[in-house]
């Protein structure tokens, strides 16, 4: 009886008690859940083996569990970033649906004046009168329509990344006065006060004056729109620690927390319903922000919330003490010198007319519908100015221009492009051809006066 008992203690520490470890340590990683835990090995024979390749197993399980989470949580990862790649997709066909029916409705709004203009023009009989009122009204129109291609082009610069800017020394009070001169006339249309505060200083800049004075009477038109009518809007400028900040703040209808973070994404608009009293493509404070980071600045909104009007700040480097004391080319005046022009271009109503504005310039003009008949003009004529289109039937405008350049009575005339191409790469075949001006249709009159400056 004794030898049983010592044979059973033995039995128990050699095999029950190892095997009762493994089931312990098995129930509590079923409860548990937790890989980490090990069964002691008390033995090196066969029980000691088992309990070795129990553990062994515990481990492998433990690292393919853990494996498992992990390739979960980057499913669940995955799967959140689809989602919300699915909801932006969704919300830019939103937006897209949105803008296109907007663009109808705004390129509808100026024909509908254009057509009633033309009409009360016919129907004028002599009264100077009505001919004014008429003339007024298809100039605002135009300039509507001209803004809205404008938007919708640089709209495909920024989408294709071909948006760009061509720096050079200019002034601040320059830039500045030109974008006022632009929104003037919408706010004096709607009766509202704008404040002007520069520096007494003159400030230099190295950035593109074109656009610049865009970005700032995109936010004076956009302040415009926003603000009732006698309310207030103010355009203030100062310099600190070699950072320019233009502010441009109205007492307007202000923005809603949720707005401030869309407010510079594409067709955004703060107001979308039909009842809005405000034109627009959505895209004005989208292009200004992009413009003032190609000019390594910056473009902040603020608001108190609807009905505290809002601030747009535009954070410009000012260039280094050398640049800031050069001094400013002096401004060109327009010449008094009566020219020879040659303008080619075989939209009938367009060439007319322009040659009709030249002479008023006192300028001599010959038009010529193709490069054929240019070519034909110019051995008689002999220009000291050509205007060439440059989608011309047959032969087209940098081929024409390349024949101007090779014959001895053109060589030296200053040939310009006036086209509806504007991209980089048109410019630049444009220069190779031998075009000294690029100019992109519509074209104002005083672009071409400034050219015959130029050369004067």
């Amino acid at each position: 009886l004794a030898a049983a008992v010592l044979f059973s203690i033995w039995l128990q520490r050699r095999i029950t008690q190892p095997i009762f470890a493994v089931t312990e340590v098995a129930r509590q990683v079923m409860a548990r859940r937790d890989f980490s835990l090990r069964a002691k090995k008390t033995t090196d024979d066969e029980i000691g083996v088992l309990v070795e390749a129990f553990n062994e197993m515990l481990g492998e399980v433990g690292r393919r569990a853990q494996a498992l989470e992990e390739f979960n949580r980057a499913l669940e990862h995955e799967t959140h970033v689809r989602r919300a790649a699915e909801e932006a997709l969704r919300e830019t066909d939103r937006r897209k649906d949105e803008f296109l029916a907007t663009l109808a409705h705004e390129l509808r709004n100026p024909l509908a004046p254009l057509r009633n203009a033309l009409e009360l023009l016919r129907r004028a009989g002599g009264d100077p009168a009505v001919a004014a009122t008429a003339r007024d009204m298809m100039s605002r129109q135009l300039r509507q329509m001209i803004r809205l291609v404008d938007d919708l082009l640089d709209v495909s610069r920024i989408t294709t990344g071909k948006l760009a800017v061509h720096k050079e020394s200019v002034e601040l009070q320059a830039i500045i006065r030109s974008a006022v001169e632009t929104s003037r006339p919408l706010i004096d249309e709607r009766g509202q006060v704008l404040t002007v505060r520069l520096p007494e200083e003159p400030v230099h800049l190295e950035a593109d004056s074109t656009r610049l004075a865009q970005v700032f009477s995109n936010l004076l038109n956009n302040a415009s729109k926003f603000t009732l009518a006698s309310g207030h809007i103010e355009i203030a400028a100062e310099c600190h620690d070699g950072e320019l900040q233009v502010a441009v703040t109205d007492t307007g209808i202000g923005l809603s927390p949720e707005m401030l973070p869309a407010i510079f994404e594409m067709f955004t608009q703060a107001d979308s319903s039909l009842e809005r009293t405000h034109a627009g493509l959505g895209v004005g404070l989208t292009l200004a922000r992009r413009l003032i980071e190609l000019h390594g600045g910056a473009l902040e909104a603020y608001s108190a919330g609807l009905g505290h009007g809002s601030r747009f700040t535009v954070r410009l480097p000012l260039p280094g003490p050398a640049r800031a004391a050069a001094s400013m080319a002096p401004a060109l005046t327009a010449s008094s010198k009566r020219c020879r022009v040659l303008l080619v271009d075989d939209n009938v109503d367009f060439a007319t007319s322009l040659a009709e504005l030249l002479k008023t310039l006192d300028h001599e003009v010959r038009v010529a519908h193709d490069a054929e008949q240019a070519l034909g003009v110019v051995t008689q004529f002999k220009p000291d100015f050509a205007f060439l289109d440059i989608g011309l039937p047959r032969m087209n405008g940098y081929d024409l221009a390349r024949r101007l350049r090779a014959q001895p009575g053109t060589a030296d005339a200053v040939l310009v492009a006036i086209t509806g191409w504007g991209q980089e790469r048109d410019r630049m075949r444009s220069r190779e051809a031998g075009f000294q001006h690029h100019l992109v249709k519509p074209v104002e009159l005083s672009q071409i006066e400034s050219i015959f400056a130029a050369a004067a």
